[in-house]
């Protein structure tokens, strides 16, 4: 009875551990090809989560967006972007774009841009993930 118990217990985990690993690697599909169901400037954007986060977050949270700004910031990794857009003096618009690995940027700061991607929320600034820079 023992054995039985420790074996449903392997197994369960075994199940869980593989579910996690999937959740971890499964890939989200791209916005390339996906039309955005919002087109704002940066700073508009910006102040609508700064003024009433609640309504904003109606309003924008997992949807798709483009934005239009000037880029204020960029910080590159080894793989992974984020491009920070003009809000306002106190923020603005983090935009993170994954697999970047050996793409040359083709704007630097000060640049007016269009970058399309998803709303995850507001924290000191309005993050966007998956995104893609529209031209």
């Amino acid at each position: 009875m023992r054995k039985k118990l420790i074996l449903i217990g392997l197994i369960i985990i075994l199940i869980i551990v593989g579910w996690a690993f999937h959740l971890f690697t499964e890939t989200r599909p791209g916005l390339v090809n996906i039309k955005a169901d919002v087109s704002i400037n940066a700073d508009e954007l910006y102040n609508q989560f700064q003024v009433d986060e609640t309504v904003a977050n109606k309003k924008y949270l997992d949807k798709i967006i483009e934005v239009n700004g000037i880029v204020t910031d960029i910080e590159q990794t080894d793989s992974t972007l984020s491009i920070e857009l003009k809000g306002t003096e106190t923020g603005g618009v983090n935009c993170g774009i994954a697999d970047v690995t050996n793409k040359k940027l083709s704007f630097q700061k000060g640049s007016t841009i269009s970058i399309k991607g998803r709303c995850s929320g507001f924290l000191m600034d309005v993050n966007m993930v998956d995104c893609v820079i529209e031209k």
